[in-house]
């Protein structure tokens, strides 16, 4: 079992001893659990356990303890209208299969599984129809595709459904909060009430919802099927796209001050403060060199201070969290890009810097090396020395730094646009909903 999953089990069980008080025998489940996760080797845990971990507490939340007053969510609707960010919204695509598809997505935000809901919505053309529910939608951001917000209220879940009429129901499930993960309970066992086939992509780390096999599951990377399939379930690989238009551009010859970027939510989930002795050690090492951190997080202030703290702040410039349109000109502003991640099921904004003109040097971990491709840009995972040599040897050698960005851009070319995964999806889509009328009418 790869380490990031023993992680991410370890972590849910923390987080459901917090969430529920689980009682005498769930508390001794989760101890057995617990030990079974160091024995299971290569292997997956049996999926029984998996769901028992899955369903702790959620026989204890009432649904309705979810819901928001009418006036707040009036007022967080007009806020958003007024100010929110909206999201980039690819074009259609005449050439998609045409299906009506009704995405679930917890949360409406900036963020990868959001961002595939509006490609998706938007690259529908024609007769294909699609519509989204939520839970929440962000206060800072205006959605801007056909969609309901609805929280605690099941009958208006049910309705959505009714007045929507689906052929298919696709959801982008992810951990977070028992009350989140009772908003996706509801979804499926609406969606299975209604006969309808389930689509789910699994964007995260950890266990995709497990209550069902009448679904099919979608992995964002090889790695990920191989840490979170369900033998039982059916599933596909259909790795994230990006919209190549928008970030396009040469590479540019190194200069002599020479710009590192690292774009990531500083939220300790993908990145956290172990990360500080490597931009340390690698701004003493480079002394010519400046540091860029774009994206947010409770991690900011771990890594500023400790930048502070070694005299080194003057180098590093922060951006705080940017809206989708303004990440291209930052990207192309990189010399090179660095995905010091613990754990990614892809890594989006690695594929965006190539795109861009910019090469990327990460940690081995997970899929990353499946988008960096060269041994030069690949770093042991933790290994803080290899990690600065390489980092070093790519800025001093603009003929390395060209070969590099060259294998890492035709692979990105081939496999990563994003109207190749909306295709992909669309035929998914139209195919899952024609296997299930064909079994319904036989």
């Amino acid at each position: 079992m790869d380490d990031s999953i023993k992680t991410w089990y370890r972590q849910v069980i923390r987080s459901r001893l917090r969430e529920t008080n689980p009682g005498p025998e769930a508390e001794a489940f989760i101890r057995e659990f617990d030990a079974r996760i160091d024995t299971a080797g290569s292997s997956q845990l049996p999926v029984e356990l998996r769901r028992r971990i899955e369903d702790l507490g959620l026989d204890r939340l009432d649904a309705t303890s979810d819901a928001r007053r009418p006036g707040a969510t009036l007022a967080r609707r007009l806020i958003r209208t007024a100010f929110g960010v909206k999201p980039h919204l690819c074009r259609p695509q005449a050439d998609v299969k045409s299906t009506r598809v009704l995405h679930a997505i917890a949360e409406l935000q900036i963020g990868g599984a959001q961002q595939l809901v509006f490609d998706l919505t938007n690259s529908a053309s024609g007769s294909s129809i699609h519509q989204v529910i939520t839970r929440n939608i962000g206060i800072r951001f205006n959605p801007s595709v056909p969609h309901s917000e609805i929280r605690g209220n099941v009958d208006r879940m049910r309705r959505a459904f009714d007045r929507f009429k689906p052929e298919l129901v696709h959801v982008c499930h992810y951990h977070a909060g028992l009350s989140i993960r009772a908003w996706y309970q509801k979804v499926f066992e609406i969606a299975l009430e209604r006969d309808l086939p389930i689509v789910q992509s699994h964007c995260v780390i950890g266990d995709p919802w497990l209550g069902g096999v009448q679904q099919h599951l979608v992995f964002c990377s090889d790695w990920s099927r191989d840490c979170s399939q369900v033998p039982e379930i059916p599933d596909s690989v259909i790795s994230p796209g990006s919209p190549f238009e928008r970030f396009r551009a040469p590479r540019r010859t190194l200069g002599s001050n020479p710009l590192i970027g690292m774009v990531y939510r500083l939220a300790g989930d993908k990145i956290d403060g172990s990360v500080l002795p490597l931009l340390t050690s690698m701004l003493r090492r480079i002394p010519q060199a400046h540091l860029q951190v774009v994206g947010d997080g409770p991690i900011r202030s771990v890594l500023s201070r400790g930048l502070e703290d070694a005299g080194l702040a003057s180098r590093v410039t922060w951006t705080g969290f940017v809206p989708f349109k303004r990440l291209p000109e930052l990207h192309r502003g990189f010399d090179l890009a660095i995905a010091p991640g613990l754990a990614d099921t892809f890594g989006s904004g690695a594929v965006h810097s190539i795109i861009s003109g910019t090469p990327v040097i990460g940690y081995g971990v997970a899929a990353i090396p499946s988008i960096l491709r060269r041994e030069e840009a690949i770093v042991t995972p933790g290994d803080t020395k290899e990690y600065v040599e390489k980092i070093s040897a790519v800025l001093n050698d603009d003929h390395l730094h060209a070969s590099i960005h060259e294998t890492q851009r035709l692979h990105a070319e081939a496999h990563f646009q994003v109207e190749q995964m909306n295709r992909r999806y669309h035929d998914l889509f139209r195919r899952v909903a024609d296997e299930h009328s064909a079994a319904d009418s036989t």
